[in-house]
């Protein structure tokens, strides 16, 4: 063969492996930022084998979350423990029966979104029992099952995989109303699929843009409008039944002051389920200092879950054995 012909070739073999590793580094990097913009599944990395809901994702055990990593403005480090729980320190299931313990349920504002772990109100609330007023008591260990972005059916399932085994004294329940409109299992694939397309278009690029929110908001008003409220209440009812026979015998729900009427009194149907479930109305926070929340969010900041952690402590020493000198 002419060594001009041979030299073409080699130089246009290497033309196209230079064209299909660049464009292999660009599917990475686009792969990259449409994972770094879905908390989700970015920090939810482990999937857990003992559930068959599709998209059950936790923290990765003895792990840190730096939130700066997805957006900058917060600086908030989450300490993982070993059972993949926002916990400083790991509890011992065999010490049950030499503690009072209380296990917290929730989604963002229990797992404690842009706070440090050390931060959250079930932290906080666990040091208030440590004082030295209430020594003398049982010891009191408050354990945080909250995990960002769950909705009810999520919660619950995080109940029976983690929390059951801690043999809880009492559960604290804190349900929002987008916990109860979101559905997980048909949510996640449509937010993707639209942040996807929003990184597509060249019109998101990080956690901030306002695209993200809008996808979130997107999914959930389609699945909503779809289903209707009555067929959602009936919904949650059969999965509540699922699920409440696992539950602590003490229950407390606290449920939020702007829920949405039908979603604050299904809430407080639950509290004639069975015995031992009381409901609790969190005070509206935006009322009482505007100094409570994250910049430009609706999140709690440390202000404010330390005013949630007081809330709950006044309200278990006037309802509960639990007593401090």
């Amino acid at each position: 063969m002419n060594k001009k012909w041979l030299l073409l070739i080699l130089v246009v073999i290497q033309a196209v492996i230079i064209v299909y590793l660049i464009q292999q580094y660009r599917l990475k990097a686009r792969n990259q930022r449409a994972a770094s913009l879905n908390f989700l599944s970015k920090t939810m990395a482990v999937k857990n084998r003992q559930t068959d809901l599709k998209y059950f994702y936790e923290p990765k055990a003895n792990s840190i979350i730096n939130q700066a990593d997805f957006q900058k403005p917060f600086p908030a480090k989450y300490t993982i423990n070993s059972d993949r729980l926002n916990e400083r320190f790991d509890y011992d299931p065999k010490q049950a029966g030499n503690h009072h313990r209380i296990v917290t349920l929730g989604d963002s504002y229990t797992f404690g979104l842009y706070v440090n772990t050390f931060e959250n109100y079930s932290e906080v609330l666990e040091k208030m029992f440590q004082q030295p007023a209430c020594l003398a008591k049982k010891p009191v260990e408050v354990i945080n099952l909250g995990v960002w972005g769950y909705d009810l059916h999520y919660s619950l399932e995080r109940y029976r995989l983690r929390g059951i085994k801690y043999q809880p004294d009492m559960l604290i329940w804190l349900i929002k109303q987008d916990d109860l409109e979101q559905i997980n299992e048909q949510m996640i694939p449509i937010e993707e699929q639209c942040t996807q397309e929003l990184i597509d278009k060249r019109q998101l690029n990080d956690l901030n843009k306002p695209g993200y929110l809008e996808c979130y908001r997107e999914a959930i008003t389609n699945i909503q409008t779809e289903l209707g409220l009555k067929k959602n209440l009936e919904r949650l009812d059969r999965i509540v039944n699922q699920y409440l026979p696992l539950l602590p015998e003490r229950i407390v729900l606290v449920g939020l002051a702007n829920t949405q009427a039908s979603y604050k009194s299904w809430i407080k149907t639950l509290t004639k389920r069975r015995a031992g479930i009381t409901y609790l109305e969190l005070p509206n926070l935006h009322q009482n200092s505007k100094n409570y929340f994250a910049p430009n969010d609706y999140h709690p900041n440390a202000q404010g879950h330390k005013y949630l952690a007081k809330w709950l402590f006044d309200y278990l020493l006037e309802t509960t054995e639990l007593k401090c000198q």
